[in-house]
C-alpha cells in the first residue's frame, strides 16, 4: 500500500504541467475520431486558461464518410441522413457541434455536449486531488466575445481542488506509523517466544559427593 501511494505521488502532476488532452467532435451526421491536441491547446495542471481548438473541416469529414461507404449507399442515404441529423442536433448548418474531451489518455473524460461554436464556448471544470485528476464536467456557456470564428472551438479550462481528509502525506504518515507499530509488536512477540523456549539453567552444586 505504501509503495503504491509513493508511486502515485511520483506520477502526480505539478502546477503548470501539460495534461494530455484529446477531443472528439461530431457535426450533423459527420464524426471525427479522437484526436490528441497540441500542447498549446491542452489543459495545464491547476492553471485556468482559455484556448481556441481548431475544428476539422466539414468537407473533409464528408469526404471521409463517402470513402467509407459504397456509392449506392451514398446516393440512397446521403441527403436524407444529413437533413435528419441536422434537425436532431439543432441545425448543423448554424454551427452546432457535439464535442467530448478526455484527459490522461482517457483516464478522465467528459460527456457529449452540444455547442454552437458561433455563439457559445465550452466550460470544462476539472477536479483534482493530490496532483491527480479525479473527474471532469463540461457545459456550453454564452461566449463573452459575441460572434466567434466557426472554425475554432473556444474552450475554458477551470481547475477545482477536492480536499481530502489529510491528503497523500497524511496517508503515508499513517501507513508508516502502522508499519512501525507492527514491527515493534513482531519484535516483542519474537523475544517473548525466545524466552519461553529457553530451558532453565541447571544449578551447579559446589559440594563434593
Amino acid at each position: 500500500m505504501v509503495l503504491e501511494m509513493v508511486m502515485q505521488g511520483a506520477s502526480a502532476f505539478r502546477e503548470g504541467d501539460v495534461v494530455p488532452t484529446a477531443r472528439h467532435v461530431r457535426w450533423a451526421d459527420l464524426e471525427a475520431p479522437w484526436e490528441d491536441l497540441l500542447a498549446r491547446h491542452c489543459a495545464r495542471f491547476k492553471q485556468d486558461s482559455r484556448v481556441a481548438v481548431p475544428l476539422p473541416k466539414t468537407e473533409e469529414l464528408q469526404k471521409r464518410k463517402e470513402e467509407n461507404i459504397g456509392l449506392s449507399q451514398k446516393l440512397l442515404r446521403g441527403r436524407m441522413d444529413a437533413e435528419a441529423a441536422a434537425a436532431e442536433h439543432g441545425g448543423g448548418e448554424k454551427g452546432a457541434w457535439r464535442a467530448a474531451f478526455a484527459f490522461e489518455s482517457g483516464g478522465v473524460a467528459t460527456s457529449w455536449t452540444l455547442v454552437d461554436v458561433e455563439k457559445q464556448e465550452l466550460l470544462i471544470k476539472i477536479q483534482h486531488r493530490d496532483g491527480n485528476l479525479i473527474g471532469a464536467e463540461m457545459r456550453a456557456v454564452q461566449a463573452a466575445e459575441g460572434v466567434l470564428d466557426r472554425e475554432y472551438l473556444l474552450v475554458q479550462y477551470q481547475w477545482i481542488e477536492e480536499k481530502g481528509t489529510d491528503g497523500t502525506r497524511g496517508l503515508l504518515w499513517m501507513s508508516a506509523s502502522a508499519l512501525l507499530m507492527i514491527t515493534v509488536m513482531l519484535v516483542h512477540l519474537g523475544r517473548s517466544a525466545l524466552l519461553e523456549e529457553k530451558p532453565p539453567r541447571q544449578r551447579v552444586s559446589t559440594k563434593s559427593e
